[in-house]
């Protein structure tokens, strides 16, 4: 028997407990908010849309995406709303916590290559374009916070909490944390599959890079 909802009686106070319905489903995810860990499922049988959280994915490599086919119990939240529970996504697995350590302590190659390109840039345009030492300095110190950002929103998206807006994270690159970016990037492989996100931020490096560029080889006077 598929059952709802259950109360039970704690002195005169009810309480009412969230109990998983006995079926498991398929849909597809139609909405998606980043910012905010949730979205919506579709499911195939009909019916409304269902709501799922970051947190019913478990650990995962990436984030849900709109368009991603999953399966899911349906549940109810005992005020007769049903929701997502134990949710997976078709043809992405689960990671063990061992093994997203293992992914967290090894950075994409080339985005490492990119970073360390950038600051060897600098100290060449510091030693023969007359680049001031304090913008590679600068850059430095934007990068450590560019990084710990990401960390920060990697770590509340996969937890629950209050999540950094991505125009934060832009801001960051184009004031010359980009390279911090790009680890962080490869290295929690956070918002690095996103394509509006890798537009934007890469308009932003390139933004930045033209300002160097111009001040060390275009500027008069």
């Amino acid at each position: 028997r598929t059952v709802a909802s259950q109360a039970t009686n704690v002195g005169s106070i009810p309480i009412t407990r969230s109990i998983p319905m006995q079926t498991t489903t398929r849909g597809k995810i139609v909405t998606w908010k980043a910012d905010k860990a949730y979205g919506f499922i579709r499911p195939n049988e009909g019916g409304k849309d269902v709501f799922v959280h970051l947190r019913d994915f478990g650990r995962i490599a990436r984030e849900p995406r709109v368009g991603d086919v999953v399966s899911f119990q349906k549940m109810s939240d005992g005020s007769g709303r049903v929701r997502a529970a134990d949710a997976s996504i078709q043809g992405l697995e689960r990671q063990t916590a061992k093994a997203r350590r293992s992914v967290e302590l090894a950075p994409r190659s080339a985005h490492l290559v990119l970073a360390l390109a950038c600051f060897a840039a600098l100290a060449f345009l510091v030693a023969y374009r007359g680049l001031p030492v304090v913008v590679p300095v600068a850059f430095l110190v934007a990068s450590l916070v560019a990084f710990l950002m990401y960390a920060f929103d990697k770590s509340a998206a996969m937890n629950r909490r209050w999540r950094t807006k991505e125009s934060t994270l832009l801001v960051a690159g184009l004031l010359g944390g980009w390279p911090g970016s790009l680890l962080a990037q490869g290295m929690f492989h956070h918002k690095s599959s996103k394509p509006s996100f890798q537009a934007a931020f890469w308009l932003t490096v390139t933004v930045n890079c033209a300002i160097v560029a111009w001040w060390c080889f275009f500027r008069t006077g």
